[in-house]
């Protein structure tokens, strides 16, 4: 899933690149302020019904049709409520013009919900590959989609249909690759299957509304603070330095918690602290990387009316590595049956975040916006560890000395890296050669300096690699 999503993310990089030579900051601002209102109202809509498939449905096909039922009819009164108040949520967040990709978005928005459950049987069954495959797929088609229309001049409007295309290849790909009699079987709708269901999802709902609102909504802050031009370059920002965070561990995360539903208590707790240092080591370095030669890069791939993203993408890489115990921790509590901690977590996150972006925002500028980020991201990360220890035991203190360690040698490369480009790359006319030599300093400068100061975690890593390769796991295909 790892290797899948970073491929089909490097081709959406490469998308992301591409596009920034057709559209404005302006615009992309525009469009990125629609593109919250409805993924909020997407969240706010689902009451974790994909999540009670992969929990709660193993031995109980009813529970699947109510999910997809219930789904259904949220996901029809959520756009009605936002093609309704299209106009108003424009003027609220300082965006008129987003009233007019706000349909399209909607389309994309009921096609995302429909695949959500054909998606969640295969976590469910642990289809892993099937999921990745499908998660590719439609990343590669958002590209195609998002640069064709782009180059041919439609503006804004190459992005919303780009989401079109992205989901409904996700629907299709997920709809015909899972036996439709596991998600398509109508049965008669219960009132204790629905009591059960929603009592299972409106903690999570709440949580994951919660979320999305803090990864998304900060956005809207620096909006309502410095304009929509601003977002744009804000959003793209964000976009690129959550990349290590988002395909590695958000791929983790997708594969612990239907893991940990089918641990003891006892594993789950060793599984989590295994799981969260590995994701460290590949995490912590590929942030901190890229924070480090993010100046060089900016001035590599792109064009002056984009130069203003250094700095943010400086400052959000290097606080993105904390993000991935956030969404690990958040699995295991949701896999131990602990959604009313997620639920608290997320809503304080949220407070935190919001408050943070706007406060330092408003005295800082948008730097300081930046750092209210990372404020945010370090509380729920230790606001769901400190859950997990309190109410579950998971060890606390191993799990932070691990990650304090890694964390180590990720500054020692990014030290690397920017002493290189002090001594010697920062005068090179050739950016992209000054890009290569840098990103190769920071690449042989971790490893050494992952064994010196994570030496038990990095050996772990190696010997997995080799136990792997010699065939030493009973691993189906799909697993």
């Amino acid at each position: 899933m790892v290797v899948t999503r970073l491929g089909a993310r490097l081709v959406g990089l490469v998308g992301t690149l591409v596009i920034t030579r057709f559209l404005s900051p302006e615009v992309m601002g525009e469009v990125g302020v629609a593109v919250v209102a409805v993924l909020t109202a997407q969240f706010a809509s689902d009451f974790a019904f994909g999540q009670y498939i992969v929990v709660k449905s193993k031995d109980d096909p009813g529970a699947v049709f109510h999910a997809f039922f219930f789904n259904l009819i949220s996901t029809i009164l959520a756009a009605i409520a936002l093609l309704l108040l299209a106009s108003p949520l424009g003027d609220l967040l300082g965006a008129e013009e987003m009233e007019r990709y706000l349909p399209v978005m909607v389309l994309s928005m009921v096609l995302e919900r429909l695949a959500r459950i054909p998606e969640s049987i295969a976590l469910r069954e642990l289809r892993f590959k099937l999921f990745s495959v499908a998660s590719a797929m439609s990343e590669v088609g958002y590209v195609g989609v998002s640069l064709g229309m782009a180059a041919a001049g439609y503006g804004g409007d190459s992005i919303v249909w780009a989401n079109v295309a992205q989901y409904g290849i996700r629907l299709v790909w997920l709809g015909t690759a899972v036996e439709r009699s596991l998600w398509f079987t109508p049965v008669r709708i219960t009132w204790t299957q629905t009591k059960a269901m929603f009592r299972f999802g409106i903690p999570l709902a709440i949580g994951n509304v919660a979320h999305y609102c803090s990864t998304s909504w900060d956005r809207l802050v620096v909006t309502k603070l410095f304009g929509t031009s601003t977002h744009g370059v804000y959003a793209l920002g964000k976009s690129l330095s959550s990349v290590p965070a988002d395909n590695i561990g958000d791929a983790v995360a997708d594969v612990l918690m239907p893991s940990f539903v089918r641990m003891t208590p006892e594993e789950a707790r060793v599984a989590v602290v295994r799981a969260c240092h590995l994701v460290a080591v590949v995490v912590y370095p590929m942030a901190a990387g890229l924070a480090a030669v993010s100046p060089t890069l900016v001035a590599a791939l792109f064009n002056a009316e984009w130069a203003g993203i250094a700095t943010p993408l400086t400052i959000l890489a290097a606080v993105s590595l904390i993000d991935p115990l956030g969404d690990t921790m958040a699995s295991y509590l949701k896999a131990r049956d602990m959604p009313w901690a997620v639920m608290v977590v997320q809503i304080s996150y949220l407070g935190v975040l919001l408050g943070a972006t706007f406060v330092l925002g408003y005295y800082y500028g948008l730097y300081g916006a930046c750092f209210g980020v990372g404020v945010g991201m370090l509380y729920r990360a230790m606001a769901a560890l400190y859950a997990a220890h309190r109410y579950d035991q998971v060890p606390m203190g191993e799990m932070m000395l691990g990650l304090i360690r890694v964390a180590m040698a990720a500054a020692l490369m990014g030290a690397a890296v920017y002493g290189i480009r002090i001594v010697f790359t920062g005068s090179l006319d050739n950016v992209i050669l000054a890009l290569f030599i840098e990103i190769a300093v920071g690449g042989l400068a971790y490893i050494p300096a992952v064994f010196l100061c994570a030496a038990p975690i990095a050996k772990g890593v190696v010997t997995w690699i080799r136990d792997r390769r010699a065939g030493n796991h009973d691993d189906d295909d799909d697993e």
